[in-house]
């Protein structure tokens, strides 16, 4: 390929049909989802909304701080591609938005906004909450946009260890606070670097999607994207085995609260072995070959099913709090399709509108 050929490939026109699709999905989803919040599916419907937040926000700040973590670890070999993390920033204010409608409606989904003399306390106070999870997502993207800048100039590696940093822990505080606290009386020393790990795992399949479209892209670093799918899909299963196995030999009661329900309940024990099966060996197993990493249309279809099966184990951490049967429609369905629109028109127009590219030479520095 020539490079103005090069070039026009990460400065594309406005998809205006492909908008037009996006704006479509969230007026359905919409639709569907607002009626839902009244009545018996109310809390269904906002909790709904916690399950989508808790996906896409990691979702989009996971793929932005894959340029970090190359960069950070002087890795050369991803070039061009890069750009396609830095477009997660424009998912920021949806994210944003996202936790401050939880904010507003937490009384109708978190059990600790309205109950009273709680373990935690003070800890789980709804202003103090939201407060410092909204300010750890937002000094996060602060950084990573100060970051891109440096970036696009050639350099960021400093920044970038701080976006690292930061991005572990706003995310455990959303895993904490958003996650853990829905049942007030379990406990757990792992949820929070878990949470970030499957949001830079996510984050990694969508770089690698987004990578499967860029026309005449390069095999080789799509085989360099397959193998970091393979190695974050073997990390987080044995962080998921390491957040069992010490309840299961040091009988561990107060730990014991978050498996129970997923591995003892029948149809929550089939969600459980669908995850084992998709999100946690699924890559092993369909990218071990050399072919199957540098197939455009078969990594693509693999970093679907692990985008796909993150979005439910994230309802998987909430739902079975709630109840022991599988309960899922109209609340679920509407929001989670009003989500990825506005997601992926994020994605859209970052890509159209800024027009983020590094330089090849400060790629390859």
């Amino acid at each position: 390929m020539t490079s103005n050929e090069v070039e026009q490939n990460f400065t594309p026109r406005w998809p205006a049909l492909r908008a037009a699709v996006w704006c479509v999905l969230i007026a359905v989803g919409l639709a569907v989802w607002l009626p839902t919040l009244g009545g018996d599916t109310a809390a269904r419907a906002w909790r709904g909304l916690l399950i989508n937040f808790l996906f896409f926000a990691p979702l989009g700040a996971g793929l932005t701080v894959w340029s970090a973590i190359v960069l950070s670890s002087q890795g050369r070999w991803s070039g061009r591609l890069e750009n396609l993390t830095l477009a997660g920033l424009a998912t920021a204010p949806l994210a944003v938005a996202m936790l401050i409608v939880l904010w507003i409606g937490s009384a109708s989904w978190a059990p600790w906004a309205t109950a009273k003399d709680l373990p935690q306390g003070f800890w789980l106070n709804p202003t103090f909450v939201f407060g410092r999870d909204l300010a750890a997502l937002v000094i996060f993207w602060i950084l990573a946009w100060a970051y891109a800048r440096q970036r696009l100039a050639g350099r960021g590696k400093v920044l970038g260890g701080w976006v690292i940093f930061v991005y572990v822990i706003a995310l455990s505080f959303v895993a904490y606070d958003l996650v853990a606290a829905l049942d007030v009386k379990w406990y757990s020393t792992l949820w929070g670097l878990y949470f970030a790990v499957t949001g830079v795992y996510s984050g990694v399949a969508l770089w690698a999607l987004l990578a499967a479209f860029v026309p005449g892209v390069e095999r080789e670093k799509l085989h360099d994207l397959g193998k970091l799918m393979v190695a974050f899909s073997l990390l987080t299963t044995y962080m998921m085995f390491s957040q069992l196995l010490p309840i299961w030999y040091a009988n561990l009661p107060d730990e014991v609260r978050m498996p129970l329900a997923r591995m003892n309940f029948p149809a929550w024990r089939i969600v459980s072995t669908v995850l084992l099966a998709t999100m946690y060996l699924g890559p092993l197993a369909l990218l071990l070959t050399i072919r199957a990493k540098r197939t455009p249309w078969l990594l693509g279809a693999v970093a679907v099913l692990v985008l796909a099966s993150t979005w439910v184990g994230r309802w998987w951490s909430v739902a079975p709090t709630f109840s022991h049967k599988i309960e899922f429609g109209g609340p679920e369905i509407g929001i989670t399709l009003a989500s990825l629109g506005a997601f992926a028109l994020a994605l859209d127009w970052y890509r159209w509108r800024m027009k983020a590219e590094i330089p090849q030479g400060a790629a390859e520095a």
